[in-house]
């Protein structure tokens, strides 16, 4: 490996040690470069990055890579020290549809960030927050596994967070009565949703369907991360699986059944003779 003033760089035959040596080498040129923008430290950082392993990973990468320099260009290239925070991000995404997720594109550029501070580009703390969906995205696909039983007044709350285009948009601020209503109201679909759940396999929303309650609805239904973490289809629980597997389980048992009877009814030839399967 030849190095920026033409001095040649060993790097040995021990893959490890090679790979340990060719990314030191990166963070010394870095580190003299000093990129000193948004898209400079995004360069520096695939710079000193040696290939990820999984295909997977590496798409993944390669898409939150490309929002940022999306979201950098379209906001000038800032200085690093003059980046805006993480809800200048998310009013850009939300804008726009994007293949990636908003808070792994959150988390990878907390990441480049601290490989700047590693490298003492910057020592700033990072101008993003950390940001995490995970649960506004559950509490929403809980969402549309009720809106399929509820009804109104908590139909029309349950279809604005969903955004559904027939839904009649609900008044900010809730009576008490109507909030009474809705409590009744979500109780009786929350019980027929389980039940639904429970027939067709998805015993993973079973606890997050449980924990919804009309004052978190409300409460979800002001907060800018809805848009984000709305499910992107419908959740089908009109599928059997349950009872589908418990239908192969049982012949199953029922082959197996038969070949053992039929070995003890031929302990002779047992070993030597196939049984015919059921």
């Amino acid at each position: 490996m030849l190095r920026p003033e033409g001095q040649k760089l060993i790097l040995g035959n021990d893959f490890g040690v090679a790979c340990s040596r060719w990314v030191d080498e990166q963070h010394t040129r870095v580190r003299q470069s000093r990129p000193a923008t948004a898209l400079a430290l995004l360069d520096a950082f695939e710079q000193c990055s040696l290939p990820l392993l999984d295909t997977h990973a590496t798409a993944h990468r390669s898409s939150e890579l490309a929002i940022l320099r999306e979201y950098f260009t379209d906001r000038g290239n800032p200085r690093l020290e003059a980046i805006d925070g993480e809800v200048d991000f998310l009013t850009w995404y939300g804008a726009a549809n994007h293949a990636s997720l908003a808070d792994a594109v959150i988390r990878l550029f907390r990441f480049v960030w601290k490989f700047s501070q590693q490298l003492e580009i910057s020592n700033d703390a990072c101008p993003w927050k950390s940001f995490d969906l995970s649960k506004a995205r559950l509490q929403l696909e809980a969402v549309d596994v009720v809106y399929g039983f509820a009804s109104v007044p908590l139909k029309d709350l349950l279809g604005e967070l969903l955004a559904k285009a027939a839904t009649t948009i609900v008044e900010q601020d809730h009576d008490p009565s109507e909030s009474k209503i809705m409590q009744v109201q979500l109780k009786q679909a929350v019980s027929l949703a389980v039940t639904r759940l429970r027939s067709c396999g998805r015993l993973d929303l079973v606890s997050a369907v449980y924990q919804l309650t009309v004052d978190d609805l409300i409460a979800l239904r002001g907060s800018p991360t809805v848009a984000l973490a709305r499910p992107s289809g419908r959740i089908l629980l009109d599928h059997r699986r349950k009872e589908a597997l418990a239908s192969l389980r049982s012949e199953a048992k029922s082959t197996h059944a038969a070949q053992q009877a039929c070995v003890a009814s031929h302990p002779a030839t047992f070993g030597r003779a196939k049984c015919p399967t059921v």
